[in-house]
């Protein structure tokens, strides 16, 4: 019974022993994925732990532990360390990946600015061997040597930085991020490189099918309007025909409002293939919708999600095209041709030409407006009223004399400039003259000898040597009288001049 007793009064002081020190062996519970963030309490003897996570662990301990080499330790007591291990690892760009330029500056790589002009770096520290991201680092970007900046890790362990790239040389660049902790965990890997590529995709865009009017080139209402689009691919080693995954070429107003039926895409069976790089579509043009058109191309790889280049072309006008009735012809220019207009409701000119007068070799000489013409009848009238049959008086060098003959063709070019002789008879410079030389010679001469033989061509005259009008020569008057020439003065300008270009078997009349 004694003995009984004994072993009563062991077990109770044992209690009272436990219950004085148990709050000395408790350890207390972590509350996050991060050990470094709990509460950590022993009294006994401890070593390290490798545990990737202690959420929700109880830690502690009766006896030494050893070290924990698994990602848990459920019912298992010890200290855990909060020493890591780091590496990092650019994530974006991937190593080798080509990334578009996109130069707005640059017709026809990214007009509409489509193309982001920079591309963002991403890089991410995390515990080695784990997908656990470290938030306690400093990232710093490197574009071959040059430092572009530095950012922080979040809280995933990433870390970015944005790097201008729309107006970089094609070609490789060395893209590298190192890092530091201001904590003592170990870094392990200190660096992530990777290379990547710029490159940058080109577009010309050619339109046709457009009229000519006055001044510009246009389409005509209901015409259809055809763009061919060339695209090229440039990288380092070269310029390359390019076919991207996809194409939409938009058909629009000035305003940019795009036509019905007027989104085009490839694939698809509104974009045509032409051939490696060449693609070709067209919309009928509409006046009411708009008085211009124009085309706006994008290019992607990926079913749009990323743009790799954008062309926009410029305005082309439309026109009405309900033109009213031409205007008459114009007189006959210096080219021997004249033309006519005829203008719509929008202002387009239509204009067309006819030749008109001789330019196979016929002479071309010609007098301005109120050169009086010496008539049959003995009286003159003004060049420019002298019409296709009228007799005027010519000269018959067979006889030596004066005889009538009939006009058979008139010509009125516009020249530049004209001389007059004596104030009385006015000319452009390559009219012949039957004239007396101040030597006693009677010739063929004009102001302009080479330009007189030249413009003289199949003429009854072609062929005839002409000389040189010169002060003291004689010209005839209407009477066959000589009259010495004292002046010969030039007026500069552009005038409307006449000729009776043919007459009746002699080819001469007074002027």
């Amino acid at each position: 019974m004694k003995q009984i007793r004994e072993l009563l009064l062991y077990i109770a002081c044992f209690s009272l022993i436990i219950f004085i020190f148990l709050p000395y062996l408790s350890a207390y519970q972590g509350s996050s994925t991060s050990y470094s963030a709990d509460i950590k309490q022993d009294s006994f003897s401890q070593t390290n732990s490798t545990s990737a996570s202690f959420s929700q662990r109880f830690i502690g301990g009766i006896a030494a532990v050893g070290q924990y080499i698994v990602s848990t330790i459920t019912g298992r007591f010890g200290i855990l360390s909060t020493t890591k291990n780091l590496a990092i690892n650019i994530t974006y760009p991937l190593n080798n990946q080509e990334v578009a330029r996109g130069n707005d500056l640059i017709s026809g790589e990214d007009d509409r600015g489509a193309v982001p002009n920079s591309i963002t770096l991403v890089a991410r520290v995390f515990e080695n061997g784990t997908d656990t991201g470290f938030s306690s680092a400093t990232c710093y970007f490197y574009d071959g040597s040059t430092y572009l900046g530095s950012s922080a890790t979040n809280a995933s362990g990433h870390c970015t930085k944005s790097f201008a790239k729309s107006t970089l040389s094609v070609g490789a660049r060395a893209i590298s991020v190192n890092y530091s902790v201001s904590t003592s965990d170990v870094i392990v890997v200190n660096t992530s490189q990777i290379n990547m590529s710029i490159v940058k995709y080109n577009m010309t865009l050619t339109e046709s099918g457009q009229r000519s009017v006055v001044g510009a080139t246009a389409y005509y209402d209901g015409d259809s309007a055809t763009i061919d689009i060339a695209i090229s691919k440039v990288n380092s080693t070269g310029t390359y025909a390019y076919d991207p995954v996809n194409i939409s070429a938009n058909a629009t107003n000035s305003a940019g409002t795009v036509y019905e039926n007027g989104t085009h895409f490839y694939p698809g069976a509104n974009i045509t293939k032409i051939s490696a790089g060449n693609y070709r579509t067209q919309v009928i043009v509409n006046y009411t919708f708009g008085i211009y058109v124009k085309w706006d191309v994008w290019l992607s790889n990926n079913n749009f999600t990323d743009i790799i280049g954008s062309a926009l072309h410029e305005d082309l006008k439309i026109c009405s095209a309900d033109f009213g009735a031409w205007t008459d012809w114009s007189a006959c220019s210096s080219t021997c041709t004249q033309s006519r207009t005829r203008t719509d409701s929008s202002g387009c000119i239509e204009s067309e030409s006819q030749s008109c007068g001789d330019c196979t070799g016929g002479p071309t000489s010609c007098f301005p407006a109120g050169t009086k013409v010496l008539m049959e009848n003995g009286s003159e009238k003004n060049i420019e009223n002298v019409k296709v049959g009228d007799e005027i008086l010519s000269y018959d060098f067979g006889n030596n004399s004066i005889a009538p003959a009939k006009v058979l063709e008139l010509e009125s070019p516009v020249r530049e400039g004209y001389y007059s002789i004596n104030n009385l008879v006015n000319v452009t410079d390559e009219h012949p003259f039957y004239i007396k030389k101040k030597n006693g010679n009677f010739v063929w001469a004009s102001i302009n000898p080479e330009k007189a033989e030249k413009d003289l061509g199949s003429s009854s005259l072609a062929g005839t040597k002409i000389e040189k009008i010169e002060i003291g020569d004689y010209l005839f008057d209407n009477k066959g009288n000589l009259i010495e020439i004292k002046s010969i003065d030039y007026f500069p300008g552009e005038i409307q001049t006449y000729n009776l270009k043919s007459v009746d078997k002699f080819n001469v009349f007074f002027a």
